[in-house]
């Protein structure tokens, strides 16, 4: 795959656009999706009001992008670490979670 491409009118906080840049993948999405997922430099957001022909057009350069870029993209991975998306990082948080309450979650 080239590009990510997610034209959505509506969405909460979707996992392919976090997993897309995890891949290395230029994201191209709407402006309506929560700016949550803006976690690496992957990201480009794009009125979803705009032609086909606009959209097309930054499909292209995105891909070109791609291609100059890729060597440069190994800080990635770490970026996403870091704005707590590394699925290791957080099943030990949940362990540590379970093992210091007992398994017991106050006020529920």
């Amino acid at each position: 795959m080239d590009v990510f491409v997610f034209p959505s009118r509506y969405e909460g906080l979707p996992g392919s656009v976090l997993e897309a840049q995890a891949s290395l993948l230029p994201c191209l999405i709407s402006d309506s999706i929560s700016t949550d997922v803006d976690v690496t430099e992957l990201v480009t957001r794009m009125s979803i009001n705009e032609v086909p022909t606009v959209w097309a057009a930054k499909i292209q350069e995105l891909m070109q992008q791609k291609k100059e870029a890729a060597p440069a993209l190994s800080h990635i991975h770490e970026e996403l670490r870091k704005a707590g998306y590394d699925a290791a990082e957080q099943a030990a948080r949940l362990s540590r979670f379970y093992i210091e309450t007992g398994g017991k979650v106050n006020n529920i």
